[in-house]
């Protein structure tokens, strides 16, 4: 089988023309090549899928093929751990049947990296004085009504965050406007938080521009928790699927 690393632009074009694409070794020593058609390449090298196993060994061998590929190569779609092919041919074929889009997408991620953000919104800290009035009612209501009420009362509150979340994505955007190109944004809600990701695509050259005005932005947010975190990657502007193409 072939285990593929990633999808290059341009190997040796890059950041580093004068030297020869020599990558560390991939999963479990095996030696990384690379096969190409219209100046886009796929990484790869043997593996028996039977060995393949998701740990820290195997994840550290993926990542450095990876960040040895946007060395020699104007840009890069990271793939997932786990990505297999039964044979160069197969990889070929995707080149040539999705270059278009492929060729799309490392163009629009040439030269860019990825920060995320994120915040946490407390459950808590929304609840008001009269959500208890329900159980500190003298007259006890049958049990199914009690429950339909907690279940508004509880709807109530994770839209009233989701409003919060949206207004604060709008204001954070706003302040990093034009600083970036793409943004992706996730909620995801806990017993006790609504949590918040934003993952920006950002060039290389604006990221401290970027990281002044989020700094500016975040000291007008003291009760607010925040987590800034890059730069990375673009796997989340990368993230396609290679057996469709479709992102």
């Amino acid at each position: 089988m072939k285990y593929v690393y990633c999808l290059a632009k341009d190997i040796e074009a890059g950041h580093n023309s004068s030297a020869a694409a020599v990558f560390p070794p991939g999963l479990s020593g095996a030696e990384v090549h690379y096969v190409s058609f219209m100046r886009i390449s796929a990484l790869m090298s043997d593996v028996d899928s039977g060995q393949l196993v998701d740990n820290v060994q195997n994840a550290l061998a993926h990542q450095e093929v990876v960040d040895a590929g946007l060395k020699f190569s104007k840009s890069i779609i990271p793939c997932r751990f786990g990505t297999l092919f039964p044979d160069d041919k197969k990889i070929l074929m995707l080149l040539k049947e999705q270059h278009a889009r492929l060729d799309a997408l490392l163009t629009k991620l040439e030269g860019k990296i990825e920060v995320s953000i994120q915040a946490a919104f407390n459950l808590a800290a929304t609840v008001a004085p009269e959500a208890s009035k329900v159980e500190e009612s003298e007259d006890p209501l049958p049990k199914g009504v009690n429950y339909l009420l907690k279940k508004k009362e509880q709807f109530d509150i994770i839209k009233q965050l989701k409003e919060e979340a949206d207004r604060f994505t709008q204001e954070l955007n706003q302040v990093t406007s034009p600083l970036w190109s793409n943004v992706k944004v996730q909620k995801r809600s806990t017993s006790e938080a609504l949590l918040l990701s934003l993952c920006y695509l950002v060039g290389h050259q604006e990221l401290p521009a970027f990281k002044r005005a989020y700094q500016g932005f975040k000291s007008g947010k003291p009760n607010l928790k925040l987590l800034y975190t890059g730069p990375w990657l673009p796997y989340s502007f990368a993230d396609i699927d290679l057996s469709t193409g479709k992102e």
